[in-house]
């Protein structure tokens, strides 16, 4: 293995680098390359371009952004429907209101470019079983989640089934009769 041979002048831009795959990228460039093939220019370039504040929110729909910008579950007892989620997903919702409308949302941190949503009680949101379906993320293994539906209130509509090189998906219906679909790669 080489040694470095040039001075790396500036890596503060490094802890917001939030890929661990891309952070071990840099750091083995910066051990097996010479001064000729990893200038401090392409480590800036790197650095500046998996910044979590460079995740275009605002840029129109395209291969380089989410299709996905927020999702709404619709729901009549807000209470109830978080604690079903709460329940399947071994998680804690944050419940606020806005204009009127009650809220439950998703873990969500707005600094890491991530999409969510939450649960959504008003008289423009009305639960059902057809239209779009939302698939949630049941990472690291969907029947964890599918274990604890019934429990909640819920049932399972479709069991976990696989998709090939995809992982897998299944359906179900929350306390409210929403039809949601879950996934995960194992």
């Amino acid at each position: 293995m080489m040694t470095v041979d040039y001075p790396v002048k500036d890596l503060s831009g490094f802890a917001m680098i939030r890929d661990f795959s891309i952070r071990l990228m840099i750091i083995t460039l910066c051990l097996v390359c010479t001064a000729q093939e990893m200038p401090q220019r392409l480590l800036n370039f790197v650095i500046e371009q998996t910044k979590t504040d460079k995740i275009p929110m605002s840029e129109k729909m395209s291969t380089h952004t989410n299709a996905i910008n927020w999702f709404e579950i619709p729901v009549t007892d807000l209470v109830r429907a978080k604690k079903f989620y709460e329940h399947i997903f071994e998680i804690e919702m944050q419940k606020m209101e806005m204009d009127g409308m009650q809220y439950a949302m998703f873990p969500f941190d707005p600094m890491q470019g991530k999409i969510s949503g939450g649960l959504a009680q008003s008289p423009m949101h009305t639960p059902g079983n057809t239209g779009s379906i939302v698939y949630l993320n049941a990472n690291p293994d969907l029947q964890l989640v599918l274990d604890r539906v019934q429990a909640a209130g819920g049932f399972i509509s479709m069991p976990k089934t696989s998709i090939g090189q995809n992982g897998f998906m299944a359906f179900i219906t929350d306390s409210e009769g929403n039809s949601v679909a879950l996934h995960s790669n194992a």
